[in-house]
């Protein structure tokens, strides 16, 4: 999910901060190399899947705005390619340098109402780019709502999914949101493994998810709490993903700063998705041996990224417990650095503004308070995870989050 609050204020400062973050990227001289015509195969892409056909569409137009504002500093023998579903047909665009001018095309026009959620769409998308703009690494951005791991089962009046929502899905689906187990399958099967798969969606980076993706990608960039609608600072991003250079550190650094000295913040980390299960390991032991007998309603002073939840008539969000923090409360200290090694392995980059502001907390959508904020802690990590919870209303909470791949592997089947 990403909210909306602020959207003027924080698109003019996030614009200034672009642009003075873009003219300090060194990417490599491409001016006497051809550019690399449609078919060749690449030597990186760069593709932005942008799931808009709902509230966020005028965002979807302010990136492609800032994509098409750094289309110069893609390099000649690279493509970045993006799909667009909106309140139009669906459509790929490719945006490219034109002799040191920004520029872009639409490459296809599907013609077509899409059901950007459905993997049988979003196949035919990827088909379509893998036949027709071959590369040797790809790095993917997922672009729309989201809310992590938790799940509807497909009942349409809920508000609660794992990525994306369509609010047309066209004549041949009703799949307005993807479960994270069927994105993570679909990756499993593109021709190029995602190098780095950023989730420019809320609430994507935790457990739970990184878990069901670890063999589908080899890194997430991602946020543990909401976004601003903004989303990510392309301008400022676009030149860091296609230089060979440039860390993940740079690139959430870019990201976070961009939100610097505007109302709304930002938290992201990066996870390497190898070490997921040496994370999960290292977890298990822990509930074994000290969350066994913890429910998430007794963690009132634990650092998360939606403190005290939320539970209202169209829609309900558990806590979303950082996992540093859980795990610096309940386990000796001996424990806990052992289960700290892991951590650092799996999450070793990340970034986070003082505060940011929650639209989920802000009911009166007026961020009149400090209530509507949450503030960082020493604790965050950048990576959350679900506590099963007691309290009644967490009841479809708990039973959702036994049907992740996360629940067996953390060893929650064999305490509860």
């Amino acid at each position: 999910m990403k909210f909306t609050k602020f959207a003027t204020v924080a698109l003019l400062l996030l614009s200034l901060c672009a642009i003075a973050c873009s003219d300090e990227i060194n990417v490599p001289e491409t001016e006497d190399t051809p550019l690399i015509a449609d078919g060749e195969e690449a030597r990186r892409m760069l593709f932005l899947y942008m799931v808009a056909d709902n509230d966020l569409a005028i965002f979807a137009q302010q990136d492609l705005q800032e994509v098409l504002q750094a289309a110069n500093k893609i390099p000649n023998d690279c493509y970045l390619l993006v799909f667009v579903d909106d309140n139009k047909n669906a459509r790929l665009l490719r945006y490219f340098n034109n002799g040191g001018d920004c520029d872009y095309k639409t490459v296809h026009n599907f013609g077509r109402e899409f059901a950007s959620c459905d993997t049988t769409d979003m196949r035919v998308v990827f088909d379509w780019v893998e036949q027709n703009y071959p590369t040797k690494q790809m790095d993917l951005v997922l672009w729309s709502h989201a809310t992590g791991w938790l799940r509807d089962d497909k009942v349409r009046s809920a508000q609660q999914y794992s990525f994306g929502y369509d609010i047309s899905q066209g004549d041949n689906s009703d799949y307005s949101r993807m479960y994270i187990e069927e994105l993570a399958e679909f990756l499993k099967k593109t021709a190029v493994k995602p190098n780095r798969l950023m989730f420019d969606a809320c609430f994507m980076q935790c457990a739970e998810v990184a878990y069901a993706m670890r063999n589908s990608a080899n890194w997430i960039i991602a946020s543990p709490a909401e976004i601003p609608g903004s989303g990510a600072p392309y301008e400022a991003l676009v030149p860091l993903f296609f230089d060979e250079t440039a860390s993940l550190q740079n690139i959430i650094d870019a990201y976070k700063v961009a939100y610097d000295g505007t109302k709304t913040g930002v938290v992201l980390s990066a996870v390497r998705c190898s070490a997921m299960q040496q994370l999960a390991d290292a977890t298990a032991v822990a509930v074994k041996n000290a969350l066994y007998d913890v429910s998430g309603s007794d963690c009132g002073d634990v650092f998360s990224y939606l403190p005290g939840a939320s539970f209202t008539a169209s829609n309900s969000f558990p806590n979303f417990f950082d996992m540093n923090s859980v795990m610096q409360k309940y386990l000796t200290v001996n424990e806990y650095y052992a289960w700290r090694a892991a951590l650092n392995d799996a999450v070793p980059y990340r970034s986070a503004s003082a505060k940011w502001y929650s639209s989920v907390l802000d009911k009166d959508r007026d961020a009149s308070d400090t209530g509507d904020f949450v503030q960082v802690d020493a604790s965050c990590s950048g990576i959350s995870m679900y506590l099963p919870n007691t309290d009644s209303r967490f009841n479809e909470f708990n039973n959702s989050f036994a049907q992740l791949e996360w629940y067996s592997a953390a060893a929650w089947n064999e305490v509860e």
